[in-house]
């Protein structure tokens, strides 16, 4: 199965839209994002603006990076917290083996505060998805 995700990410050696070949620094850019090539994107977007519709779709790509971000932060975050509960014993630089004395009171404060800073972060996005339609 992983076999197939990679599979179906991989840059096709030509474009599914114009048929042009992907050759260009940018297409390998623009590829993974709009499943299409550089200039077929530009295109896309010059379209956008001539319809009135770039600040939409601006909008919408705003609010996925956000949204991407929040999730990949919370995924550190998680195996950050994860990993501080666990070390107990460390090799330093010079080889020799450490103990170390976790207080778990002080990781519940971090992930306490984390966890307030990941909600403003996430009520920001909602405002901004809710806001939208407003402009």
């Amino acid at each position: 199965m992983k076999g197939k995700k990679i599979e179906s990410r991989a840059m096709p050696l030509f474009c599914p839209k114009c048929k042009k070949v992907m050759k260009k620094r940018l297409d390998k850019k623009m590829w993974p994002i709009h499943n299409m090539c550089f200039d077929c994107v530009i295109h896309m977007e010059t379209e956008l603006r001539r319809n009135g519709k770039f600040k939409e779709y601006e909008q919408k790509k705003i609010e996925e990076n956000m949204k991407s971000y929040l999730k990949d932060t919370k995924q550190k975050a998680k195996e950050y917290l994860e990993a501080l509960n666990q070390v107990e014993f460390l090799q330093n630089s010079m080889g020799d083996i450490e103990k170390w004395d976790v207080d778990l009171s002080q990781i519940k404060d971090i992930r306490e505060k984390y966890n307030e800073h990941l909600d403003q972060v996430q009520k920001l996005i909602d405002t901004m998805g809710n806001n939208k339609g407003e402009e």
